[in-house]
């Protein structure tokens, strides 16, 4: 196992060498990752200020609270899809709208699946969110998917099920530890105003880190889907 891990890295850190960006596509999802932090912490801190208040939970609460679901999913939408368009290499059929429309409706069909897993119990919503943490990738990447022959959650669940552990490690760092780190780092510069340079450093490191992913992302499902033939060819034979 371990050795399948090391030679999996080291596979990545050859594909990392072809990484190339649009720069002008690059200053756009860092304006673009700038302003959607800055509305949804915005929103964010309104909503703490209106909940610690006297007058407790109020329709004003519900509705900044709506609005920042709302922006939190709309900017995970238009970062992932044009870090996709930052990447030179990334092509696709579908025209940017149409993926954005398609990432909204399967990202909420995914997370109703884990929001009532969670209502049940918390490990079952757990593993619904490890499986379907694919499901953006797949609306991106999976030529099958673009064709209407795969459903979404299908297939992440298909890809959950071909990854090894070193690909794990580096899906759950550059998903959820990297961004929860810097979250962390940066916690007294959430928004613009109080301490521009931090912030804007802030923004580029997770955008670094989404393009990271990204790449990465696209690699796994080109590979996958790449070698799928050759398995149902072998399986005839």
């Amino acid at each position: 196992m371990k050795l399948e891990s090391m030679n999996f890295l080291l596979s990545e850190i050859t594909i990392f060498r072809t990484f190339k960006i649009r720069p002008l596509y690059f200053v756009s999802l860092l304006l673009l990752a700038a302003l959607s932090s800055q509305l949804i912490n915005s929103a964010n801190g309104k909503l703490q200020e209106l909940i610690t208040s006297r007058e407790g939970i109020t329709g004003e609460v519900w509705a900044y609270a709506f609005l920042q679901i709302v922006l939190t999913f709309l900017s995970d939408a238009m970062l992932c899809l044009m870090a996709a368009s930052t990447l030179l290499t990334v092509k696709t059929e579908t025209s940017f709208w149409q993926l954005f429309n398609l990432f909204l409706i399967e990202s909420l069909r995914s997370w109703g699946k884990i929001l009532l897993g969670l209502l049940c119990f918390i490990i079952p919503g757990l593993v619904l969110f490890m499986r379907y943490l694919l499901v953006p990738f797949v609306v991106l990447f999976d030529p099958e998917y673009n064709q209407g022959k795969k459903d979404a959650l299908a297939q992440s669940r298909h890809f959950y099920s071909m990854m090894t552990v070193g690909q794990w490690l580096l899906l759950i760092s550059f998903k959820i530890a990297i961004p929860i780190t810097l979250a962390l780092i940066f916690e007294q510069v959430s928004t613009f105003e109080r301490n521009p340079s931090l912030f804007l450093v802030r923004q580029f490191l997770e955008v670094c880190c989404l393009l990271l992913l990204v790449w990465m992302m696209k690699n796994f499902i080109q590979a996958q889907v790449e070698s799928e033939p050759q398995i149902n060819l072998k399986v005839k034979i």
